[in-house]
């Protein structure tokens, strides 16, 4: 195990530790590892343990003169560069010093005998190594007092140039071949060397450092000031600042590095299709998205496809997906000089092109509605947002097709202010260009507002010269996830479980996506707008080969899943139909197929999916009906009744307040409660001056004189199975203990004697709408902290299992809140008279915690004993005492899901 493998550690840690210090001194008159004859006091720290003599050591860097070495200088090794052993970065003869440079190799022989002499101690501190002779520092390093990293060039005249790799920053004097007319470029390239500049190089990289560095920002994300920073330290370790600050050389190296990976990786050089002539030499370059991988596994003609495939298969079975989104985080900062900002691969990868995509922004106008759903969602909320001051881009919108989740080409937008219909336009028509379609005609179309999105999609078409969608036929769907934030009827209009071909398909994939991109927004806001385009091109083509080598694997594991869920749904389905009558199977059956022909020009039609549950009338049904049946001369009465729940609701919360922050609440919570009860106090006492218009003059003075003795509903109710929140002793009276001038707070002798004697009938018709629409409320919420729960224990991270800890407490702070209410509501209808049947057996029981518990079906629902568990009676009473008798509504709940909709695909 981790703890014995650290025990035996612990044992022989003095013992490793001693010998580690060994290695670092030098042994008596130690003679080179590589020739065995002279004595060696240079040693590398990339090589093989051992120590060399100055020519050995010379000889072996020379081909790979990027190794750190060090010199033994008579007590110590201390750091030294390789051109001190006399390594150059020789450039024509792999990595051997021209034949031309005789006088070079003569030098260097010389050097060696006075280095030999200087290992043997005859020369003491006279080693040349150690003068300052070609050291020259420049003004600027003067002033600066720092020393300069390298000399400017060597006896030869040969310029120092700084080589940068993943061993650090090596400066060695350069010299080319002099045999071939070859350009220096080309020599640095044929020693896998990339310049950083091509007129009089002075900084190359290595070809292994740009991969590195490459890998290190699609994995761990490293930004290039980052990665930089690692290697001066790497080049030393004592004072990295003296090291030369190549970050920006390596900004753009690494540019020119990935641009020619990706044509060399996609086939561009190969062909002899010229596309443009550059000072009289072919350049073949790449088209729009040519530069970008995209999904093998969507059905695509001439791909994957068999010739035969129109006559084959369905529409549905080769439908594509696609999802769209907006990311927030890939946002960018405002540069200087913008408009000088080169672009190495514009358009040819997932970025789209800028030019096309202003010209059609210029002309573009929103078609904006009023949001028809209850909830607003992020998109809608972002319309108008932006900090267009600081920022030129405030993120991206972009496709993925839906099944695998791979980027679609060319179809990443930038967004300038929001999330704007314009933005989506063009990226859904880039996706349809990029997405190999061919003569595919059905796509289903994913997005968080689709029900908004598509209502005018065709209109904006049309206004729009930039914009050419074909005539497909067009499924619109919303992610699993969002879809429940919407309207009731949104969920079979637009839920993916209801769209024939779409199969199991959450439609948040990109969601998944955006969490990895996101991590480098460190690397793209301030960069230009040039590299900020290619960095997302690679991350988001790097995504996309990933998910590739992999695909094979996972839709093996899909299928096998696909085919367990459609036997086991198949049976449940077969079983289902056995219960239920023919002529219910036949109606249903041609209500859902009618409906599925219709959903594309009309989504409407797919509310017929949705079960007919007969639903309790909630407060505002009940008072309507009440209203439209009030005798002349009684209207206003419903009015001042409702006025009453309310305030009766906010008695609950502020009692709910003063409980929370018990006998020492803090300045804040202090504030907020004498702010509500100072406003409360007024309502009251509008109301019960109101009152005495329905109630009479006579029965409001009996009721001041004998509310002054007694509490609510609100503050003397306790529940019989306990509560969290200890009640404060305060002797002072507050406005949430004062009794309103409800019929059910008077006693049951003076409920006859009311001016309107119909109060009481129309107060209790009332609270049991109130009651229906709190009883609702609790089940949902209930509901969603099952959900919750799950969510919680089976959180792959802590952030998302914290995230769902606090919504968590939010519910259960409702939860708490609604059983309140519902109990002193249920209070009051036992003094209105209601049959005690209803309120012990019925309709309306109390409301215990157990009651409110989140179920265990919805997190284990294959749990042992969940067959034999009981609920709760707020899920077993019928809600609708008119349709007592009707159970219909229990299977046609279950049978409005098809099984074709559980697809292999």
């Amino acid at each position: 195990t981790q703890n014995q493998y650290l025990e035996e550690f612990i044992k022989l840690r003095a013992e490793m530790l001693n010998r580690m210090l060994q290695n670092e001194g030098l042994s008596e008159q130690p003679l080179c590892c590589q020739c065995g004859v002279k004595l060696a006091r240079w040693r590398c720290l990339d090589c093989a343990p051992g120590v060399f003599c100055r020519g050995c050591c010379r000889v072996r860097h020379q081909p790979d003169p990027f190794h750190r070495v060090e010199k033994w200088v008579g007590e110590f090794y201390a750091p030294a560069q390789m051109y001190e052993v006399g390594v150059t970065l020789a450039l024509g003869h792999n990595g051997i010093v021209c034949p031309l440079m005789r006088q070079k190799a003569e030098l260097d022989l010389v050097n060696d005998e006075v280095d030999d002499k200087v290992a043997n101690g005859a020369l003491g501190k006279d080693d040349p190594a150690d003068n300052d002779e070609g050291w020259e520092d420049d003004d600027d390093d003067k002033e600066a007092g720092k020393q300069r990293y390298s000399p400017l060039e060597d006896e030869f005249g040969n310029k120092f140039v700084n080589v940068i790799d993943v061993a650090g920053i090596t400066p060695l004097p350069m010299v080319c071949c002099q045999c071939n007319d070859n350009g220096v470029v080309n020599q640095l390239l044929d020693r896998r060397l990339l310049p950083a500049s091509f007129k009089s190089p002075k900084t190359m990289f290595t070809f292994r450092v740009l991969k590195d560095f490459r890998l290190s920002n699609l994995e761990a994300k490293t930004t290039g000031y980052q990665y930089y920073q690692k290697l001066r330290r790497v080049s030393n370790p004592a004072f990295p600042h003296l090291v030369p600050n190549s970050y920006p050389e390596l900004r753009r190296a690494s540019r020119m590095w990935q641009n020619l990976m990706q044509l060399r990786w996609n086939g561009f050089g190969y062909s002899e299709r010229p596309r443009e002539v550059q000072e009289g030499k072919t350049l073949l370059l790449p088209g729009p998205g040519e530069l970008a991988m995209f999904c093998a596994a969507c059905p695509q003609p001439d791909v994957n496809l068999p010739d035969d495939w129109e006559t084959r298969y369905t529409k549905n079975e080769v439908m594509r997906s696609l999802v769209v989104d907006g990311n927030f985080s890939a946002d960018h900062l405002r540069q200087k000089q913008a408009d000088l900002d080169v672009f190495l691969s514009e358009g040819q990868g997932m970025m789209t092109a800028r030019h096309p995509y202003k010209e059609h922004l210029a002309v573009a106008r929103d078609e904006m509605e009023k949001d028809g759903c209850d909830n607003s969602f992020k998109a809608i909320e972002n319309a108008n947002s932006g900090d267009v001051a600081r920022k030129d881009v405030t993120g991206i919108v972009g496709h993925a097709c839906g099944r695998h989740g791979c980027y679609v080409p060319r179809s990443v937008v930038d967004l300038q202010k929001g999330e704007r219909q314009a933005n989506v336009d063009w990226s859904f028509q880039e996706c349809i260009k990029g997405m190999n379609l061919g003569s595919i005609r059905k796509i289903l179309h994913i997005y968080d507002i689709a029900c908004q999105y598509h209502k005018k999609l065709r209109l904006r078409v049309e206004r729009n010269e930039f914009l050419e969608i074909p005539d497909i036929e067009l499924e619109k769907g919303i992610g699993s996830f969002h879809v429940h934030g919407h309207q009731e009827s949104c969920y079979p209009r637009y839920g993916t479980i209801y769209i024939p071909g779409a199969g199991w398909i959450d439609g948040e994939i990109l969601e998944t996506l955006w969490a990895i991109l996101n991590q480098t927004s460190r690397s793209i806001r301030t960069a230009t707008l040039g590299h900020r385009a290619e960095i997302l091109d690679d991350h988001m083509n790097d995504s996309n080969w990933k998910k590739m080598v992999a695909i094979v694997g996972r839709i093996i594991e899909k299928f096998k899943r696909a085919v367990e869920n459609q036997e086991r749904f198949t049976r449940y389905f077969a079983e289902l139909t056995a219960s239920a009558s023919t002529a219910n199977v036949e109606e249903w059956t041609k209500e859902i197929e009618q409906a599925e022909s219709q959903r594309i020009r009309k989504p409407d039609a797919m509310d017929v999916m949705k079960a007919r549950v007969p639903q309790a009338p909630g407060l505002v049904q009940t008072a309507s009906t009440l209203v439209d049946q009030e005798e002349r001369g009684t209207q206003g009465v419903v009015s001042w009744i409702r006025t009453g729940f309310r305030l009766e609701d906010t008695q609950v919360e502020i009692a709910y307040l003063v409980r929370k922050g018990g006998t020492f609440p803090n300045v804040e919570d202090r504030t907020r409660i004498t702010a509500k009860r100072d406003t409360l106090v007024k309502q009251i006492d509008k109301f019960n001056l109101l009152s005495e218009r329905y109630l009479g003059l006579h029965a409001m003075e009996r009721f001041r004189r004998e509310a002054e003795s007694n509490d609510n509903d609100v503050d003397a109710m306790e529940d019989s199975d306990g509560d969290e929140l200890a009640p404060v002793d305060d002797p002072i009276r507050r406005p949430e203990e004062i009794r309103l001038a409800l019929p059910s707070n008077f006693p049951p002798d003076m409920m006859a004697v009311f001016d309107k004697a119909q109060v009481v009938d129309l107060e209790l018709e009332l609270r049991k709408g109130v009651a229906n629409d709190l009883l609702a409320g609790i089940r949902a919420a209930v509901g969603r902290k099952s959900v919750l729960w799950k969510e919680v224990r089976t959180s792959a991270t802590k952030r998302y299992a914290t995230r769902s800890k606090t919504t968590l407490r939010r519910v259960d702070l409702h939860v708490y809140h609604q059983r309140r209410l519902y109990n002193v509501n249920r209070l009051a209808m036992m003094r209105l008279g209601l049959d005690r049947k209803e309120l012990d057996f019925g309709q309306y029981r109390e409301l215990l915690k157990t009651d409110v518990h989140s179920s265990r079906a919805i997190e284990r629902p294959n749990e042992a004993g969940q067959s034999q568990t009981q609920l709760p009676w707020i899920w077993t009473v019928n809600n609708d005492p008119n349709a007592r008798h009707n159970q219909n509504y229990l299977t046609e709940c279950s049978y409005k899901i098809l099984p074709d909709k559980f697809s292999l695909t």
